[in-house]
């Protein structure tokens, strides 16, 4: 659990730096309490982490921040502010998140990975398109989606939802654009999100400005990504979001351009990324200079049915990869075979993991992701199988399921 002795303090610390790449460890102190970084902020749905009940959440201790995203905030602001007049409390006591860190963002990972909801911003007030969005410099807004469709928050509504919920860290409102954006639209995103980060720091409770983190956008545009730095950092802020990231680029682009911005941004101030996922991809981040990273990777396997089984030990040694055959859905005569026949799927599946050294592949419908680091619980392989999804494994589930 975070603790509460930072509450006096705020800022980032480097504990350790690597001498050979540009990982670090650090402590990021905030009014809430502390992130041990690098680490990854828990999604959540209109403040509630889905698949963990309390207790469950509670008894995380590495899970110390949560992430609030602005489509599941944006229609209660009337509410968060009536309930901080009438109990003087914000996010945590709202959504019961303790000593958590909160952190509110613009871009939900999950839905803009997906292409469903991406935050539109634009200048052109005389667009005569019925579907586009529009921003103009005075009112300015931004848009998102969720369950009830798209909504327009204004810069004073989202400094409103702001000062109301008092999250620990926050996102400064900002235009975003994919990693392949054209020079225009690169350009056109840099001038609304500098406008509108000077627009909304204003409008901030004083204790509030110092969360705020700045814009950075993560283009193939070497000399976008150098203007957005050197604005950004012009400005009194916190530390930084670097947006853009896990939107079509290739792995080599993506290190090419997170180099180059680490190289040109303060070392003194946390970096946060919003969009890569998995494990892989984490570190891969954490060795190019990653501190926080908006993360929707458990959130997602849970849904799709699958349990992650990769080792923590590291490196990895002379680890075997087997790869299980799944049955055909369409092949009744296989599934009633193998639902007939829960002793031998046990033994057999033991000696699976002991080949395997725990580091298993199972095929899957989702191709992309046989790398050996899941297990698919929707394959009628394991339909009658009462043993834990890892052996010697400690955590709740393989201890109670």
């Amino acid at each position: 659990m975070a603790s509460s002795s930072s509450s006096s303090r705020f800022g980032f610390q480097i504990t350790h730096s690597s001498p050979s790449t540009n990982a670090r460890v650090g402590v990021f102190h905030t009014r809430h309490g502390t992130l041990n970084t690098p680490c990854f902020l828990l999604y959540t749905k209109e403040g509630t982490p889905p698949h963990l009940t309390p207790d469950l959440l509670d008894s995380l201790n590495e899970v110390n921040g949560v992430q609030l995203m602005l489509q599941d905030l944006t229609d209660k602001r009337d509410v968060f502010e009536a309930f901080r007049k009438r109990k003087d409390g914000g996010a945590h006591q709202f959504f019961a998140l303790g000593e958590r860190v909160v952190y509110v963002g613009i871009r939900d990972p999950l839905l803009f990975t997906e292409g469903l909801s991406a935050p539109s911003i634009s200048l052109d007030k005389n667009s005569n398109s019925e579907k586009k969005e529009t921003l103009t410099e005075k009112e300015g807004f931004i848009t998102t989606v969720n369950k009830k469709g798209r909504n327009k928050t204004k810069l004073d509504d989202y400094a409103k939802i702001v000062n109301s919920l008092e999250p620990d860290i926050f996102s400064g409102m900002s235009s975003e654009v994919q990693f392949h954006s054209s020079q225009k639209r690169s350009l056109k995103a840099l001038q609304v999100s500098v406008s509108l980060l000077d627009s909304l720091l204003p409008l901030l409770a004083p204790h509030l400005k110092r969360g705020v983190f700045g814009h950075i956008s993560c283009t193939s545009n070497a000399m976008h990504r150098k203007n957005s730095v050197l604005e950004i950092s012009k400005r009194e802020v916190g530390g930084f979001t670097i947006s853009g990231i896990d939107t079509g680029e290739t792995l080599s682009e993506r290190n090419d351009a997170i180099k180059d911005i680490v190289s040109m941004l303060p070392p003194e101030k946390a970096r946060l990324v919003t969009g890569p996922g998995s494990p892989e991809d984490i570190l891969n981040l954490i060795e190019n200079g990653i501190d926080i990273f908006s993360n929707y990777y458990p959130h997602l396997m849970t849904e799709w049915g699958f349990a992650l089984i990769f080792p923590l030990s590291l490196p990895f040694t002379q680890q075997k990869f087997i790869t299980q055959t799944s049955y055909n859905s369409n092949n009744s005569n296989d599934n009633n075979n193998t639902a007939s026949s829960s002793s031998s799927n046990n033994n057999n599946r033991s000696s699976f993991y002991h080949e395997a050294a725990n580091k298993t592949v199972v095929s899957i419908p989702h191709t992309e992701l046989l790398d050996g680091s899941k297990l698919n619980l929707h394959d009628p392989f394991f339909a009658l199988d009462s043993t834990p999804i890892l052996p010697s494994c400690q955590c709740f589930t393989c201890l109670h399921h």
